[in-house]
């Protein structure tokens, strides 16, 4: 797709709503390719911040408070999870968005679903994207994934699977 010459006129802080909307298709579309790399298919992508926040302090083991956390929780078709930090801007400040977002990545390290047997899952891969939105130019969709270095104690989160249903449909109706 291309952003019309128009984009440039566009008051810059509604530019940082569409970033942010063009930032979550950009990691949806790199998840979706990069699970397919592997042979699997997104199962379920869940907005960190908002699935996060209607969990009960008992369920989650270390609330995300100290730091940002990354943007996606993402759990493919065969179980394993993978964490997808969104950012989105110009080619200009795609550097110190990627800097920004690399350090969002590591933070969570397990997860797991309440309703499962199963012990929590360790987390497969963290990817950074960014999605390029310059004014007359191609969009274009970054990924990179940093390699393992992160030696911090991360988060632990448990999520409750009917909450999660339950906000991906009120999600649903609050677009239309």
């Amino acid at each position: 797709y291309f952003t019309q010459g128009f984009y440039s006129k566009i008051e810059p802080s509604e530019k940082v709503a569409i970033s942010f909307i063009a930032g979550g298709i950009g990691s949806f579309i790199a998840a979706y390719h990069w699970l397919a790399a592997a042979g699997e298919k997104i199962n379920v992508m869940l907005h960190t911040s908002i699935y996060t926040k209607g969990l009960s302090p008992s369920i989650k083991t270390n609330p995300l408070t100290a730091k940002k956390s990354p943007d996606y929780l993402i759990e493919s078709d065969s179980g394993a999870w993978h964490i997808f930090e969104s950012k989105g801007g110009t080619d200009v400040g795609r550097h110190k968005r990627i800097q920004e977002g690399l350090l969002q990545l590591g933070i969570i390290t397990h997860l797991g679903w309440t309703s499962s047997t199963l012990p929590l899952k360790k987390v497969q891969t963290n990817v950074c994207t960014h999605t390029c939105i310059d004014a007359g130019s191609r969009l274009k969709v970054l990924a990179y994934d940093p390699p393992g270095e992160n030696t911090e104690e991360g988060q632990t989160i448990i999520l409750d699977e009917a909450i999660c249903k339950l906000l991906k449909i009120v999600e649903s109706l609050d677009q239309f």
